[in-house]
Protein backbone atom coordinates (compact mmCIF):
# COMPACT_ATOMS: atom_id res chain seq x y z
CA UNK A 1 0.00 0.00 0.00
CA UNK A 2 2.81 2.41 0.89
CA UNK A 3 4.56 1.69 -2.41
CA UNK A 4 1.37 2.44 -4.32
CA UNK A 5 0.93 5.72 -2.44
CA UNK A 6 4.57 6.68 -3.08
CA UNK A 7 4.24 5.91 -6.79
CA UNK A 8 1.04 7.97 -7.00
CA UNK A 9 2.76 10.93 -5.31
CA UNK A 10 5.72 10.75 -7.72
CA UNK A 11 3.42 10.67 -10.75
CA UNK A 12 1.35 13.57 -9.39
CA UNK A 13 4.48 15.65 -8.80
CA UNK A 14 5.78 14.99 -12.32
CA UNK A 15 2.45 15.85 -13.93
CA UNK A 16 2.15 18.99 -11.80
CA UNK A 17 5.61 20.21 -12.80
CA UNK A 18 4.86 19.77 -16.49
CA UNK A 19 1.54 21.60 -16.18
CA UNK A 20 3.22 24.46 -14.31
CA UNK A 21 5.91 24.73 -16.98
CA UNK A 22 3.29 24.85 -19.75
CA UNK A 23 1.27 27.46 -17.86
CA UNK A 24 4.35 29.65 -17.28
CA UNK A 25 4.33 30.74 -20.89
CA UNK A 26 6.06 30.21 -24.14
CA UNK A 27 9.73 30.36 -24.95
CA UNK A 28 10.82 33.42 -26.91
CA UNK A 29 13.84 33.21 -29.17
CA UNK A 30 15.84 36.41 -29.46
CA UNK A 31 17.35 37.26 -32.85
CA UNK A 32 21.07 37.79 -33.22
CA UNK A 33 22.64 41.14 -34.11
CA UNK A 34 22.37 40.54 -37.86
CA UNK A 35 18.60 40.04 -37.63
CA UNK A 36 17.73 43.30 -35.85
CA UNK A 37 17.74 46.92 -36.99
CA UNK A 38 19.72 49.08 -34.59
CA UNK A 39 18.62 52.70 -34.19
CA UNK A 40 20.34 55.68 -32.56
CA UNK A 41 19.41 55.67 -28.87
CA UNK A 42 17.35 58.52 -27.37
CA UNK A 43 19.19 61.67 -26.32
CA UNK A 44 19.03 60.68 -22.63
CA UNK A 45 21.56 57.90 -23.33
CA UNK A 46 25.25 58.58 -24.00
CA UNK A 47 26.24 59.78 -27.48
CA UNK A 48 26.96 56.91 -29.86
CA UNK A 49 24.62 54.48 -28.07
CA UNK A 50 22.31 52.32 -30.17
CA UNK A 51 19.03 50.66 -29.24
CA UNK A 52 16.64 48.05 -30.61
CA UNK A 53 13.24 47.15 -29.12
CA UNK A 54 12.73 43.38 -29.25
CA UNK A 55 9.26 43.17 -27.68
CA UNK A 56 6.65 45.43 -26.15
CA UNK A 57 6.73 49.22 -25.99
CA UNK A 58 8.98 50.96 -23.44
CA UNK A 59 6.75 54.06 -23.59
CA UNK A 60 3.67 52.13 -22.41
CA UNK A 61 2.85 50.24 -19.21
CA UNK A 62 3.71 46.57 -19.30
CA UNK A 63 6.73 44.40 -19.97
CA UNK A 64 9.17 45.11 -22.77
CA UNK A 65 12.57 43.89 -23.91
CA UNK A 66 15.27 45.90 -25.58
CA UNK A 67 18.98 45.81 -26.26
CA UNK A 68 21.31 48.75 -25.90
CA UNK A 69 24.84 49.05 -27.30
CA UNK A 70 27.12 51.50 -25.52
CA UNK A 71 30.43 52.69 -26.93
CA UNK A 72 33.48 51.40 -24.99
CA UNK A 73 34.21 53.18 -21.69
CA UNK A 74 30.78 54.83 -21.62
CA UNK A 75 29.71 56.46 -18.37
CA UNK A 76 25.98 56.63 -17.67
CA UNK A 77 25.19 59.28 -15.07
CA UNK A 78 23.32 58.26 -11.91
CA UNK A 79 19.60 58.04 -12.58
CA UNK A 80 16.38 56.36 -11.40
CA UNK A 81 13.81 54.13 -13.04
CA UNK A 82 10.07 54.24 -12.38
CA UNK A 83 9.73 50.49 -12.99
CA UNK A 84 11.74 47.35 -12.33
CA UNK A 85 14.37 46.39 -14.90
CA UNK A 86 16.15 43.17 -15.73
CA UNK A 87 19.61 43.60 -17.20
CA UNK A 88 21.92 41.13 -18.92
CA UNK A 89 25.39 41.99 -20.16
CA UNK A 90 25.75 40.32 -23.56
CA UNK A 91 29.39 41.27 -24.09
CA UNK A 92 31.94 43.43 -22.36
CA UNK A 93 31.46 44.58 -18.80
CA UNK A 94 29.36 47.07 -16.90
CA UNK A 95 29.86 48.65 -13.50
CA UNK A 96 26.67 49.21 -11.55
CA UNK A 97 26.24 51.23 -8.40
CA UNK A 98 23.75 53.04 -6.20
CA UNK A 99 23.78 56.66 -5.11
CA UNK A 100 23.65 60.22 -6.29
CA UNK A 101 27.23 60.33 -7.66
CA UNK A 102 29.44 57.97 -9.67
CA UNK A 103 31.74 56.02 -7.35
CA UNK A 104 33.84 53.60 -9.41
CA UNK A 105 35.62 52.30 -6.31
CA UNK A 106 32.37 50.90 -4.88
CA UNK A 107 30.62 49.83 -8.08
CA UNK A 108 29.72 46.21 -8.82
CA UNK A 109 31.22 44.73 -11.97
CA UNK A 110 28.82 42.82 -14.21
CA UNK A 111 30.47 40.73 -16.91
CA UNK A 112 29.06 38.80 -19.87
CA UNK A 113 25.99 36.88 -18.71
CA UNK A 114 25.71 38.99 -15.54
Amino acid sequence: MRQLLLAALIVAAAVGQRAAAEEAGRMVLVPDDAAVKWQPAPANLPKGSQLVVLAGDPAKPGPFALRVKFPPNTLVAPHRHATDENLTVISGELYHGMGETVDKAHGHKLEQGG
